[in-house]
């Protein structure tokens, strides 16, 4: 059942991501939420492994078309993949939390270390794209990267909103109907007995 749900997650994550949307927006997913949501539900190795998986074939499939094929390893993804694995953490310590308000809580502190972290890399960053506007290496610099971000911050935040809501309302209410076919299941054969 693990492994099905990791690999449901896989194609989810990487349909969702190749598939066109605004700007950090994706209505119905986000890469953040399913980070925060395997890291809370799925077993260590697999919670780690299901993010990175789709980001990297994503991100592969994404550069492939363009005539700038970043490296994996270059600092914006590396900050990138190291706030999504923070996400996951993050997931792995909220993973006994079971109500709307603590899920949103914390897609809401994920999506800002994601912010916070990725775009100090855009600023700290030697530029390696022609659209990079490169800014000055001052505390002015960092908050004008961080301000030209904030549109982008807004859809990513809501995108991850709903998007946590989703993943984990679907799993909560599947949690529900399973276990209430448990307990009939035994309270039919306590009946039988």
């Amino acid at each position: 059942m693990t492994v099905m749900l990791s690999l449901g997650l896989i194609g989810l994550g990487i349909a969702m991501r190749l598939m066109p949307h605004d700007p950090n927006w994706i209505a119905l997913f986000s890469p953040l939420a399913l980070a925060l949501f395997a890291g809370a539900r799925l077993p260590r190795r697999l919670g780690w492994l299901v993010p990175v998986v789709v980001l990297v074939v994503t991100d592969l499939v994404l550069t492939w078309s363009t005539p700038y094929r970043p490296w994996l390893w270059s600092a914006e993804n590396l900050a990138r993949y190291g706030a999504i694995l923070g996400v996951v953490a993050l997931g792995r310590a909220a993973a006994r939390l079971e109500n709307p308000l603590s899920w949103t809580t914390m897609a809401f502190l994920g999506g800002l270390f994601f912010y916070l972290l990725t775009n100090f890399a855009v600023w700290a960053a030697p530029p390696n794209l022609p659209s990079v506007v490169p800014y000055p290496r001052t505390l002015a610099g960092l908050m004008a990267c961080y301000g030209a971000a904030l549109p982008y911050f807004r859809n990513m935040l809501a995108g991850d909103l709903s998007s946590t809501l989703v993943l984990f309302g679907i799993d909560w209410a599947v949690r529900r109907v399973w276990s209430g076919r448990a307990a009939a299941v035994e309270a039919i054969a306590v009946r039988t007995d």
